[in-house]
């Protein structure tokens, strides 16, 4: 399946507005609990603060 996030509205809109989305592979997403790998969280975690800590141009 295809999921979509907010990101999707605002990258189709007319407007021009650069979009991104950084997600973390996780099951049962919309039930009272899920489930993810904590390499994943942990990997993610690091591509943040790398990007954070990155010059923009």
């Amino acid at each position: 399946t295809i999921g979509a996030t907010d990101a999707l509205s605002i990258a189709t809109r007319k407007s021009g507005t650069p979009c991104g989305v950084i997600s973390i592979p996780a099951r049962y997403i919309h039930g009272p609990s899920s489930l993810m790998s904590k390499d994943d969280y942990s990997e993610t975690f690091k591509l943040l603060l790398n990007l954070l800590n990155s010059e923009f141009s």
